[in-house]
């Protein structure tokens, strides 16, 4: 049987690692067009249509700014809304996506007690994310897991010179959304993303950068073409793979009406488990999480 590693660090995907985004996604963006279809007297494939053009334009579907965004395209010169109204339709789209997420975005179970218990074991638990950084950020503050974090990455995203609805900036200077530490941002996306930047190991050599992560580190997280892929390209001592959080294809087929594939991939594994198998890589069931995690992590 071979020896249990001893894992020092372990990289963390976000969505659908720690929290079911896909289910979350599927409620908040319908509810969302539906809102403004109502508030505009538009029909509802024609605000789908523009927000899929938005969000193809943002790079991401996470941008807070689809009403400004839709708005500089003019979405709204042929209705009769004010200046006013449009300031009120991004307070109630923001209520709507609150209400959602307190009802749909919860931790899966026994992530919490996993990530408390590799924190005690002295193990630095990091979190990598294709997510922008201040959906990310905001997630993870909302998960109360910050507290045993080390360090939290995310993807950069180019800035549409939008301006945050002043709500939000409001809470921003109240410091509502401040975290323990600065989100880090990432040029590249996983599995391009350089594990030595986040694991402080700049400089080192390439070959005991492999070696450190063939020896210490885990990266856990549900998508194999990218979570897998990067486990895989540092030869790390495990890949743990999240068929916990593996998306609902009706889920998925919903969110598909808002944002193109290309932009869908960024937050879900499309594919179905690779036949290569690798032996360092070891997929994990919803069943029981906390036990296999603690069992496979020596926690």
């Amino acid at each position: 049987m071979r020896k249990k590693p001893e894992i020092r660090e372990i990289i963390w995907d976000a969505d659908n690692t720690f929290w079911n985004w896909i289910r979350y996604a599927s409620k908040a963006y319908p509810a969302m067009a539906q809102l403004i279809s109502n508030t505009t007297d538009k029909p509802l494939p024609e605000v789908k249509r523009v927000m899929k053009e938005f969000y193809t334009l943002a790079g991401t579907i996470e941008s807070p700014y689809l009403i400004q965004g839709v708005e500089a395209a003019g979405f709204f010169k042929d209705t009769k809304l004010s200046r006013s109204d449009i300031a009120k339709l991004t307070r109630n789209a923001q209520r709507t996506f609150n209400h959602i997420r307190n009802r749909y975005l919860k931790l899966f179970p026994g992530i919490r007690r996993v990530v408390q218990a590799s924190h005690d074991k002295k193990i630095k638990n990091h979190v990598v994310t294709d997510a922008p950084s201040f959906q990310a950020g905001m997630r993870l503050r909302r998960s109360k897991l910050t507290d045993y974090l080390s360090s939290v990455h995310a993807k950069k995203y180019p800035d549409l010179s939008y301006e945050l609805p002043a709500h939000i900036r409001t809470k921003h200077e109240r410091g509502i959304y401040k975290l323990p530490f600065e989100i880090q941002e990432l040029e590249h996306e996983k599995p391009d993303t350089r594990i030595e930047d986040i694991l402080e190991l700049i400089g080192t050599k390439t070959s005991d950068i492999l070696d450190y992560c063939q020896s210490h580190v885990a990266i856990i997280g549900d998508n194999e073409s990218k979570d897998m892929a990067l486990a895989k390209k540092y030869k790390c001592a495990l890949g743990i793979l999240a068929l916990w959080g593996k998306a609902d294809p009706d889920e998925i087929a919903i969110i598909s009406e808002y944002a193109p594939e290309q932009i869908i991939r960024k937050n879900v594994d499309l594919n179905t488990l690779n036949n290569e198998a690798a032996d360092n890589i070891i997929p994990i069931q919803k069943k029981n999480i906390k036990k296999d995690l603690y069992n496979i992590l020596n926690l």
